[in-house]
Parts: C-alpha cells; sequence; structure tokens
C-alpha cells in the first residue's frame, strides 16, 4: 500500500501540473473572447524586421519569400548583427537588383534583443512584424497577424502558429501540443510564450527587451502580460520553421537550450503590480520546468516497482489518463492550418518526444549557451 499511495501522488501531482493545466486553460478559454482576424482597411503602415547574423544559406530564399507577400505600405527591414559570412553582401545585392529592402548593420550587435531594440527604437510604424530568416510564411500569415492586433487593443503581441519542416514525428508533436497550449493561455489570459520565428508587436506597447537573453520572444509575452495586456496565438497565421531538428539527436539538444531559454526567462519574476491571475499561471509554468522532470522520473521508478509486485492496474489506469489528455491536446488549433498528425504515430513518438524532453530538462544546465553557439540543425524538409 505505501508503494502504491506514492505512485497515485507522484503521477496526481505530474497530471495536475500537465493534464489539469490543459483542462483549466480550456475552461477559461471558452469564457474569453475569441475575436478572429478580420481584414485591414485601410491597410496600415506595416514594418516587417529581419534579424540576421551569419544567414547566408537562407537570406535570398527569405527575401523573395517576403517580396511575394505583395503587400502594400510595407517597410521591409533586415537588421544584421556582426555577420561573419555573405550576409550583409547578399542583402546589399538584392537591394541593387531592386528588392524593397532596407539594411541596417550592427557590427558591435551581440544579441537578437540588441537589434531588435535597435529597430523598434526608430520604427514609425504602428504595427512590427518580426520573422526569422529560416523562416517562410504561408500566404495570408502577415495579414491575419496585422489584423488581430487591430481588432483586439488589450493585446500588444500576436505570435503565428508553427510548422516544423520535418518529418521527425517527435518535434511536430512537439509543436501540435505548444501552439495549443500558449493559443489556449492566450485566450484564457496571456501566453507565457510565442514563437521568435513570426510575431507582430503593437510597438507603443513594446518595451526595451533585456540584452541577456536568448528568448527574446518569451520575454516579451511575459512582459506584456505583467503589464494587463495579452499575448496571443492567431490561429490564422502560419509560419514554418526551417532550421528544426531531424533526428532524436538534435532535437535533444535543440529542446535543451530552447527550454532553458524558456525556463530562464520564467524566473526573471515578475514586477510588481503584476495581475493576480498572470502571477498564478506564471507560477505554474515555472513549476513544470522544475518540478516536472523530477516528478516523471519518480513516477517511472515507482510504476515500474508497483508492475514487478504484480500490480499493474494503477500503473495501466495513469497511462490512460495521459493518453486522453494527450489526445486531447493534439487536437488542432480551430481555423489553424497545421499539417494532420497519423494517430497511429502518436503513442511512439509521444513516449520518444517524453524521453527526450525529460532527459533535456535534467541535463541541460541553469543558463543556455551564448547565441553564437546556436544549434544548427540538418538540411530541412520541405
Amino acid at each position: 500500500m505505501p508503494l502504491l499511495s506514492a505512485f497515485v501522488g507522484v503521477s496526481g501531482a505530474l497530471w495536475l501540473l500537465t493534464a489539469g493545466y490543459l483542462l483549466l486553460l480550456t475552461a477559461l478559454a471558452r469564457r474569453g473572447s475569441r475575436t478572429s482576424a478580420p481584414r485591414v482597411a485601410p491597410w496600415p503602415d506595416v514594418a516587417i524586421v529581419v534579424p540576421t547574423r551569419d544567414e547566408e544559406g537562407c537570406i535570398e530564399a527569405k527575401l523573395r519569400d517576403l517580396a511575394a507577400l505583395g503587400l502594400p505600405r510595407v517597410r521591409i527591414v533586415v537588421v544584421d548583427g556582426a555577420s561573419r559570412d555573405a550576409t550583409p553582401a547578399l542583402v546589399e545585392a538584392a537591394i541593387a537588383g531592386g528588392a524593397p529592402v532596407l539594411l541596417e548593420s550592427l557590427p558591435a550587435s551581440r544579441s537578437k534583443a540588441e537589434q531588435l531594440n535597435h529597430v523598434l527604437a526608430g520604427a514609425r510604424e504602428e504595427f512590427v512584424v518580426i520573422t526569422d530568416a529560416d523562416t517562410r510564411l504561408a500566404p495570408g500569415c502577415v495579414e491575419a497577424l496585422v489584423g488581430h492586433l487591430s481588432a483586439n487593443a488589450d493585446t500588444a503581441i500576436v505570435g503565428a502558429v508553427v510548422r516544423p519542416a520535418t518529418r521527425l514525428a517527435e518535434e511536430r508533436l512537439h509543436w501540435r501540443i505548444v501552439n495549443r497550449l500558449w493559443w489556449l493561455e492566450g485566450e484564457a489570459f496571456s501566453s507565457t510564450g510565442l514563437s521568435g520565428v513570426c510575431y507582430a508587436v503593437r510597438r507603443a506597447a513594446i518595451a526595451r527587451i533585456e540584452t541577456d537573453t536568448t528568448a527574446e520572444d518569451v520575454q516579451l509575452a511575459l512582459a506584456v502580460g505583467a503589464r494587463g495586456l495579452r499575448a496571443r496565438i492567431c490561429p490564422e497565421a502560419l509560419a514554418i520553421e526551417l532550421r528544426v531538428p531531424q533526428t532524436g539527436a538534435e532535437l535533444l539538444t535543440y529542446r535543451r537550450r530552447r527550454g532553458f531559454g524558456f525556463a530562464n526567462e520564467l524566473r526573471r519574476g515578475l514586477p510588481p503590480g503584476t495581475p493576480r491571475r498572470v502571477r498564478l499561471f506564471h507560477g505554474v509554468r515555472r513549476l513544470q520546468f522544475e518540478a516536472a522532470p523530477v516528478l516523471l522520473a519518480a513516477a517511472v521508478v515507482l510504476g515500474g516497482a508497483l508492475l514487478a509486485s504484480g500490480q499493474p492496474g494503477a500503473v495501466l489506469g495513469a497511462l490512460a489518463a495521459f493518453a486522453a489528455t494527450l489526445t486531447f491536446a493534439c487536437r488542432p488549433i480551430p481555423g489553424s492550418a497545421l499539417d494532420p498528425l497519423r494517430l497511429a504515430a502518436l503513442p511512439w513518438a509521444a513516449c520518444r518526444l517524453a524521453g527526450l524532453v525529460w532527459l533535456a530538462l535534467i541535463a541541460a544546465p541553469r543558463h543556455p549557451p551564448a547565441r553564437e553557439d546556436e544549434v544548427r540543425c540538418s538540411e530541412p524538409v520541405i
């Protein structure tokens, strides 16, 4: 009985931190407003900013991608942060060829946050869209982001849903869950995160970004929530991220760095005056990073002991509870254009993903590596 009680207690705590959190968000989101992204008329002045550093392999394709959007009154700015390759030269060549692009070089820049601070401080447009060089935007992505901001005065930052360009089921499953989690958080109160691959901000609502970060997107989302504004996900805006894990080893290294970039932003704490509800959910998210890996390890050990002692009932019940929640969490966001996941591939992919994420969280340092050491993944699958 002590062994069974310990397993039930540990598994129940883990379920509350993960599945229970999702169910609570779902209940709160249903009570909130769900304004879809309308067409904006007249179309406002918009700046599209592409931070770069050593992106010679993808910057030309990125500029072609942006040119194909065909949007009026858009200023495209490439802000280069001390590239050591031919990135600036390729942008200058595109400009010489007639591309409607501005290049701003910051030879002393040490981070993406510094690049964005520079551009945001000088931007005159009300809305600024930030997108990485290794990202392709689906048709209508920018219009949907700007429309969502325009229609929701309480929203300061809007992120696109992310589709990874990979056949790796674990990475696709990861983004299916994360997209839904961030969307639910945004509808319930304010998202604790969004992806830096593509998001739009209301310039007047954005304060200076701390430069000692490798997760400026998370920092911005947390900062606007602390001020009583919203960070949200726009289901109609789709961004395809190209530089993503293509193997299990790459996923482990990638999630190790990204996960602790997120966790370190959570550890910064919240300023005085932060709404109580935001403080509550901020605390839950921090617990998920710090306590969930330990709880999972304990549940596996205790579950193994129960199976060895001939008591499989509780273990099977816990697995069923988590499987049901995972199926719920993997549902696509209404209105989004995410690629489908084969149901038959989910159980094994979910087990591999859980194991790799657990290893990443257990083994990761308290501070992620500098941006210069960012993981470079294999060639993407388009």
